[in-house]
């Protein structure tokens, strides 16, 4: 393959581990990397999310200024296409996904398509948990949201956006 940078060639492009949510209805194929969900519950609070800590903390400041809490959970999954990160989904995402998926197993190596109805993000979630699954010594080890959570609910808000 010939080089068609003479001089310094560009940086590699930087690793992000992102969140995504599923809006769309056209259909996308994941592996999980994680053997099981991530549960967070978490407050919207002035136009942002921001973590609950009820389960770990009697003295949540969300809970306090009653704030609507909800639960999401996570999973590490790749699209076996170089990317990774981390799935977000509904408590109903995810009690479909785990009644579909194999009895007794991890999620791990687990492959299935997930889109929604037409609505975007209001539509309802169709999963299809695939037969076949990915090989666990294929798969690269799967990562904790934990701090990726952390630090998207510690970015500053976009500027014009009210404070809580």
């Amino acid at each position: 393959m010939p080089n068609n940078f003479a001089g310094s060639p560009p940086p590699a492009p930087a690793v992000r581990k992102d969140v995504v949510r599923i809006t769309s209805a056209e259909a996308t194929l994941f592996v999980s990397l994680s053997a099981s969900f991530y549960g967070q519950w978490t407050h919207w609070a002035g136009g942002r999310t921001q973590e609950c800590t009820k389960d770990r903390n009697a003295q949540c400041d969300g809970c306090r200024r009653g704030f609507p809490s909800k639960w999401k959970g996570y999973l590490h999954v790749t699209n076996g296409l170089g990317w990774d990160g981390f799935l977000e989904l509904t408590p109903t995402a995810a009690i479909l996904l785990n009644e579909q998926a194999p009895k007794g197993e991890s999620l791990r190596g687990l492959r299935f398509k997930i889109r929604r109805t037409k609505g975007g993000a209001k539509g309802r979630y169709i999963i299809e948990v695939l037969e076949r699954r990915t090989e666990e010594e294929s798969l690269q080890p799967s990562k904790d949201p934990y701090e990726t959570l952390r630090f998207l609910w510690s970015c500053k808000r976009p500027s014009g956006q009210p404070a809580a």
